[in-house]
């Protein structure tokens, strides 16, 4: 059954029960599924000082969008053990920003909208502080869209090296996988960088290492 039908089945439901205003509630509703895919994620983690107090975060996103027209973009849940500062995106402050408790979400606005079939570029930076006091240190992430590559790169100062990193996948049952076939240490301990090919939405990825 086609949308309109659905919608079209739901809306004589409601007139029969009195509650047709809810009609744009629901039409709402089934507007927001997922815009855009993702072509490409590259999130780049500078640790900055030996201490871990300063990190440099870049997260560099390639998208299309998929159905219907794309008036923004939201960089949900960005957490962080210490504080999150100096978010920019595409070289400006964003549009929106709420913060919760340490966890960062922050929007984009397009302007005209980015129309089915086109691809846009969006990078956001953001500064974290007293993020990675400890010698053993993880990050993670999970994919809330569609996506067909992500990188990750890591980047350690001189004078504290990489010693050992491991990449592990987590499903929402509670399994977990690893992924170390896709991570690659520097040999000088400079830098690790993994990749992974279409990553599951909603599987969490961990990056963890020792320095």
């Amino acid at each position: 059954m086609k949308e309109d039908q659905i919608l079209a089945v739901v809306s004589i439901a409601l007139g029969i029960l009195g509650l047709i205003p809810a009609y744009p509630w629901i039409r709402t509703k089934l507007d927001r599924g997922p815009k855009y895919r993702t072509l490409a994620l590259e999130w780049t983690l500078e640790l900055a000082d030996r201490r871990g107090k300063l990190a440099h975060f870049c997260r560099r996103q390639h998208i299309q969008v998929v159905h219907g027209e794309l008036s923004e973009i939201w960089i949900p849940d960005l957490r962080a053990t210490g504080r999150i500062s100096g978010t920019i995106v595409d070289g400006e402050k964003p549009d929106l920003q709420e913060s919760i408790g340490g966890v960062l979400s922050a929007c984009k606005h397009f302007h005209p909208p980015v129309l089915k079939g086109q691809k846009r570029t969006v990078e956001w930076t953001n500064d974290l502080l007293e993020s990675f006091p400890k010698n053993d240190e993880n990050f993670d992430y999970t994919p809330i869209v569609k996506t067909d590559y992500f990188q990750w790169i890591v980047k350690f100062p001189k004078g504290r090296p990489c010693k050992t990193a491991s990449l592990q996948a987590s499903s929402l049952g509670g399994s977990k996988r690893p992924l170390d076939k896709r991570l690659r240490i520097e040999k000088d301990g400079s830098s690790i960088t993994a990749t992974v090919k279409k990553p599951k939405v909603h599987q969490k990825i961990t990056l963890f290492w020792t320095w």
